[in-house]
């Protein structure tokens, strides 16, 4: 990360309402936990995803198995390929 990352992380943070920890250190899946935390904390999300493996393509997986599971609508456009 370089210094003007860093500050900008900071400035965003500190205009913040609330932060929330999900651990103190990295691991391998904590990008998972920090995206099914903000899934289930949501009450609205739009998600874009350009299509490619990422834990993105994993979380919008989730949400619409969320959205299936309470009976929301959902919609799923490929506009990618």
């Amino acid at each position: 990360m370089t210094v003007q990352q860093r500050e900008r992380y900071f400035d965003i943070a500190s205009k913040c309402n609330k932060e929330t920890l999900i651990q103190n250190h990295y691991t391998a899946d904590c990008m998972q936990k920090r995206n099914r935390y903000m899934v289930d904390q949501a009450e609205y999300i739009i998600a874009v995803w350009d299509g490619r493996p990422s834990g993105t393509g994993n979380t919008e997986s989730e949400i619409c198995q969320k959205a299936r599971e309470a009976h929301h609508r959902y919609q799923s456009q490929d506009t990618f390929s």
